[in-house]
């Protein structure tokens, strides 16, 4: 199963898909992790990885469009 989760605009997140953040960087779902509310992103602008909260992700549309 994959793991997925929908933001409040609407938009369902995939792992392994590219993205464009809120902020205009191009970013990578490496791992969502529903049981530790947790979204691992590999920001491919900044060259590094970051951790979210699912709920806060969600709540923030966080990311915009699928690349």
């Amino acid at each position: 199963m994959e793991n997925t989760f929908i933001q409040n605009n609407g938009m369902e997140i995939k792992e392994g898909k590219i993205y464009r953040s809120h902020v205009g960087d191009l970013v990578k779902i490496l791992k969502i992790d529903l049981k530790k509310n947790s979204v691992k992103v590999y920001n491919i602008s900044d060259s590094a990885n970051s951790w979210h909260r699912i709920d806060a992700a969600i709540k923030d549309n966080k990311f915009k469009v699928e690349v």
